[in-house]
């Protein structure tokens, strides 16, 4: 068939709510050989979501609703083509004899729609409170996605409420052969188990079969941390992502964080942003021997323009200056991430806080509350926050490395 058919039914109004607000269902017929078998399927399909679909709106949504269409479809033409016509009432038996799988897949397209909307509401709920979200970017999204991918190689043709422990370990080491690394499968069964979590609280199933494997903490992993030789070198370069690199170092924001700001949000010879995971406000004062240089690219751009690599905008600007620019100078230098130089600032202060307030600390080294932040940063000791981050020599780093 050259031209394409769809069989389209809207649903009214007084069933969407029950169909997570699904206006109509839309099923291919491209599988039709010929007119007489559209016009047929067409029929049929009316017939069956009269008598199936619609007494059923209040246990179905609209994943199991399409399914139990698209099963009851592809069965009735599977006869048609075969000149075996059956009559509606043989087709009704045949098609509640099928086990409607809903797979892992087809949750994660679940909760990648319904996370994408969700997540629209709640960026533009942030964009009215101020904050940027230009270059934001949603990795629970993005992570969901990659899952999905995953789990169409993975190719485990099961109901979500049959998988067990075994197969999740299974799918634990489908990913570790296939080139995974191992905080990245954290990262998945993370998500895996909180996705169960909600069918459980859902009354969907019972029980979670996703167990969290866990990474051996040896004890030189937890001192990854940036070397002074390493740094030296590094900042050598002497460019605009040398620049950024002993930014990040000298003040402990994370790379997205430092890729938000503009010259608007720099005064007072600090930096004004929004906490990138929990969006409270922070002020973290720049560095003594960076304000020279920060100034001379101040001088020269607008209010609007970020004060690092302004070529790259939109949603991938964090993802490029991490790839494209940063971790190109690293990875000449050092085995590390960009996400050490935070490591690094944290592990400092932490072992050289003597005479400085412990809140004071933690106001630029943990994620405290917006009251607490507000309260530490704002309206008393801006100064002191000055003075430890001025305190920062980063030779002192080799003091860490024995």
């Amino acid at each position: 068939m050259s031209k394409v058919e769809n069989w389209i039914k809207r649903i009214p109004q007084k069933h969407q709510a029950n169909l997570d607000g699904l206006g109509r269902f839309k099923i291919s017929l491209n599988g039709c050989e010929n007119k007489t078998q559209i016009k047929r399927a067409k029929e049929y399909l009316n017939l069956y979501y009269e008598k199936h679909i619609v007494p059923n709106f209040l246990n179905l949504d609209r994943f199991e609703s399409q399914k139990i269409l698209k099963i009851s479809l592809q069965e009735y033409l599977f006869q048609l083509r075969n000149r075996d016509i059956p009559s509606f009432k043989e087709m009704s038996t045949n098609v509640s004899n099928i086990v409607t799988k809903v797979t892992l897949i087809d949750v994660l397209d679940k909760e990648i729609e319904t996370r994408a909307k969700e997540y629209n509401i709640n960026l533009e709920q942030k964009a009215k409170a101020g904050i940027n979200v230009e270059i934001k970017n949603d990795t629970t999204l993005g992570g969901y996605k990659t899952i999905k991918n995953h789990l169409i190689k993975f190719n485990l043709d099961k109901d979500y409420k049959d998988w067990t422990i075994e197969d999740m370990e299974d799918f634990k080491y489908y990913l570790l052969d296939n080139g995974s690394k191992i905080g990245g499968v954290i990262a998945y069964f993370k998500y895996l188990k909180a996705i169960f979590n909600k069918l459980i609280k859902a009354n969907k199933i019972t029980f979670n079969p996703v167990q969290v494997p866990k990474k051996l903490n040896l004890e030189n992993e937890e001192k990854q941390i940036f070397k002074y030789s390493e740094i030296e070198n590094i900042l050598k370069e002497d460019n605009e992502s040398s620049l950024m690199f002993k930014t990040l170092l000298l003040s402990g924001m994370r790379l997205d964080e430092l890729s938000s700001i503009k010259k608007k949000d720099i005064s007072n010879d600090s930096f004004n942003f929004y906490d990138s995971k929990d969006y409270f406000k922070k002020v973290v004062p720049v560095h003594e021997t960076l304000i020279e240089d920060i100034n001379s690219i101040l001088e020269n751009i607008e209010d609007e323009d970020y004060l690092f690599f302004r070529e790259y905008k939109n949603n991938h600007r964090v993802q490029n200056v991490r790839n494209s620019r940063l971790m190109l100078l690293i990875s000449k230098h050092s085995k590390l991430t960009v996400h050490k130089t935070r490591t690094t600032f944290v592990s400092y202060l932490n072992y050289f806080s003597n005479g400085f307030g412990d809140k004071d600390i933690k106001s630029l080294t943990h994620k405290n509350s917006g009251i607490d932040d507000s309260f530490y940063v704002k309206k008393r000791n801006l100064n002191n926050l000055k003075s430890i981050v001025n305190s920062i020599n980063l030779q002192k780093l080799v003091e860490l490395e024995d």
